[in-house]
């Protein structure tokens, strides 16, 4: 139908109709692209919501870790520095408490995790739809920590061995 009237329009040369017709033809996938982008957005924006829903317990789990080995390392350091005390002549620290204080200071723990695979999993680019400003710092920081020095790899020193 806008074919057969632009066709008429040319051969009359009525160039002010073409000019029109033209112009609505533009308009119109113009707005239909925008339509298109605004609805890709929307569904990106979902999908990392959902996304984040999926990762909660993951990062609940993260969390519950890096706690329990604060409190680990905190008990090891106290070990350590106990049979260190008995190491340099404190008497106070029987030969059996300086043993079991070695013993203990050997123990380790790591984290099996680093950054490259929460980027893989979540993806920078979703950062961007991420609504609430200190939930998508929190995931950048994620994304972005260097996990090396709590890695099982920094961990196992020579002495632990």
């Amino acid at each position: 139908m806008i074919l057969r009237r632009l066709t008429e329009n040319l051969r009359a040369q009525n160039w002010t109709a073409i000019a029109i017709e033209f112009f609505i033809v533009v308009m119109g996938v113009f707005i239909g692209t925008q339509v298109s982008n605004w609805n890709q957005q929307r569904l990106e924006k979902r999908e990392a919501e959902q996304m984040l829903v999926n990762l909660a317990p993951e990062l609940h789990a993260q969390m519950e870790f890096f706690t329990s080995v604060r409190t680990y390392y905190a008990t090891t350091r106290r070990y350590a520095d106990r049979a260190l005390a008995a190491w340099n002549g404190d008497h106070d620290v029987s030969d059996e408490q300086f043993v079991i204080a070695a013993y203990q200071a050997s123990q380790i723990t790591g984290i099996g995790t680093n950054a490259e695979n929460w980027a893989l999993t979540f993806g920078g680019n979703q950062l961007r739809n991420i609504a609430d400003p200190k939930v998508r710092r929190n995931i950048e920081v994620l994304l972005t920590t260097d996990y090396e020095p709590v890695s099982l790899n920094s961990v196992a020193t020579r002495y632990r061995e």
